[in-house]
């Protein structure tokens, strides 16, 4: 009960909440509305953007739910929507992100694009070894040159803007 009443006084501030983290540390994130589901240990982000925030790495989308265990630390978290993760000179931008704590490492799927410098590969799946600071991508089509890749992420990016305004009209 007292988690519960923690997490009630975290969450009367939703803009910036901070969870503990299964593995240690911290989970900051910060979203426009949060929700939360005490039965399922879920809590649901929705921003323009979400921003989940721990040590060194940062991760924004549209939407973010973290699955929680039984001491409130969160133990997993999917993010969709323009997803962009960055860390050091790293960027990694995909369709949906999923983030287990327990093994350190960030699964993209929906044509993930990894830049690092001079580097650009695109692929189907990319897993981020957090820990190792590996990165694994499965059918890469080869290295693509950096104004490409951001030109294709900026088609996504109007693509998905010109559907959600078609829904909204």
């Amino acid at each position: 009960m007292i988690g519960q009443l923690a997490i009630l006084a975290v969450l009367a501030a939703p803009s910036l909440t901070q969870l503990p983290a299964a593995g240690g540390g911290t989970v900051t994130v910060s979203a426009d509305r949060v929700k939360y589901n005490f039965p399922r240990h879920q809590v649901d982000y929705t921003g323009n953007p979400v921003r989940l925030t721990r040590g060194d790495a940062v991760l924004t989308c549209r939407r973010l739910r973290a699955q929680l265990d039984d001491a409130e630390k969160v133990k997993e978290a999917t993010c969709e929507g323009e997803v962009r993760f960055e860390r050091g000179d790293k960027v990694v931008t995909c369709e949906k992100a999923t983030y287990e704590e327990a093994v350190s490492r960030l699964t993209c799927e929906g044509k993930p694009v990894l830049k690092s410098g001079s580097l650009t590969a695109v692929g189907s799946l990319l897993v981020y070894d957090l820990e190792r600071d590996e990165v694994t991508m499965d059918d890469v089509r080869g290295d693509v040159p950096a104004d490409q890749a951001d030109a294709r992420l900026e088609g996504m990016q109007s693509h998905r803007k010109g559907k959600r305004g078609e829904g909204e009209k």
